[in-house]
């Protein structure tokens, strides 16, 4: 019967285009002129592995010299001299000077691709993506879209990078995308599938479906929308709603990003998750209703944090409704108010008012 109900509900979503298939999906955009900032950072990595491993008396600063010198600031973010710097500066020391910000470099990224492990990681990834894997192509339309909503911002350059992986599994260790100052950069080594077998066995399989490559977009997406809607003050004891809404305003952003990637992908579910959410969207808004204007974040959290799914609605459904609910609502509230640009509507920070305007009815 649940796989009855699931079949129905996915026919359902794409006749509505919910998972659509539109002709052209870049139509939009066609007249958009962008270049993106795009280098394979990773293999210059893999060629200063290999050339520490067979010239072991090969200095990391030689080997720093002829591969990676020509992505000096990115690596000055990437192997955490910006930190070391700011760490000096608080102790009221000057901040390294060129020559030993190269030295710092060289020794911290030698040191690390120096190991035979990571020579092997970075020969994998090579295989996995190849010179010809399309990165440009498939994230070209994504910062084309950004750029149509915020021409006034700058558009990142896109780097690619690889780590070793922390044992403990800790999602905050976990270092898909990198955003230092100016860069967004994919670690190619958390798309690898999700039954890539080097992961921490600490990250559980919800978690780790993400890491394969049809979830590039949306990540980069998603970080795109987590820098440009505003943040919830903290400090004015916000609601569930608030929260709800925020979520929804930046889930509605990666929507316009990527209108033609699945929304299963853009809200990290399984496709059945998805097609549960939208079969139960009005038992989910009932759950939900007597705890919008809640204050107390301990008593909503689970409504919206990481979780294999919500234990206190049933042990079949989707994770964080909140944020599900809080998309539904922007998107209401966008087709109600369609003299509004994106822009302006992701930038709003009166989250009554657009739970109010939305009009909300889940059928």
């Amino acid at each position: 019967m649940r796989n009855q109900i699931l079949l129905v509900s996915l026919a359902i979503m794409t006749c509505m285009g919910i998972i659509g298939c539109e002709s052209d999906p870049d139509a939009d955009i066609q007249g958009i002129d962008l270049q993106l900032d795009f280098q394979r950072v990773d293999q210059s990595l893999f060629e200063t592995a290999k050339l520490l491993k067979s010239k072991p008396e090969a200095a990391f600063f030689s080997a720093y010299a002829q591969n990676l010198a020509h992505e000096r600031d990115f690596l000055y973010y990437f192997a955490g001299i910006d930190l070391y710097n700011e760490a000096r500066t608080r102790q009221g020391l000057p901040p390294l000077s060129e020559a030993e910000t190269d030295s710092a470099i060289a020794l911290q990224v030698g040191t690390v691709f120096a190991d035979s492990n990571m020579l092997a990681l970075l020969d994998t990834i090579q295989a996995t993506f190849p010179a010809e894997f399309p990165f440009e192509a498939r994230l070209t339309p994504l910062f084309k879209r950004y750029h149509k909503y915020f021409p006034e911002v700058a558009i990142p350059a896109i780097r690619t990078h690889v780590n070793g992986y922390d044992p403990s599994g800790r999602m905050q260790r976990v270092d898909q995308l990198l955003a230092p100052q100016g860069y967004i950069s994919i670690g190619l080594h958390y798309f690898m599938g999700n039954n890539w077998p080097y992961y921490s066995p600490n990250l559980p399989q919800y978690i780790r479906r993400r890491f394969q490559p049809s979830y590039l977009e949306a990540n980069i997406a998603s970080e795109l929308a987590e820098g440009t809607v505003p943040q919830v003050n903290v400090q004015g004891q916000p609601t569930l709603l608030d929260h709800m809404i925020r979520e929804g305003l930046k889930i509605y952003l990666v929507d316009q990003l990527i209108p033609q990637i699945p929304d299963s992908i853009k809200m990290a579910y399984s496709a059945e998750e998805m097609a549960w959410a939208y079969h139960f969207e009005k038992d989910i808004y009932k759950d939900l209703a007597p705890s919008l204007f809640e204050t107390d974040y301990m008593a909503y959290q689970k409504y919206l944090v990481e979780r294999p799914f919500t234990a206190e609605v049933s042990h079949v459904s989707a994770p964080r409704l909140a944020q599900f609910l809080g998309w539904r609502i922007v998107d209401n509230y966008a087709r109600l108010h369609s003299d509004l640009s994106v822009a302006d509507l992701v930038s709003q920070t009166a989250y009554e008012e657009i739970f109010k305007g939305a009009k909300y009815k889940p059928l």
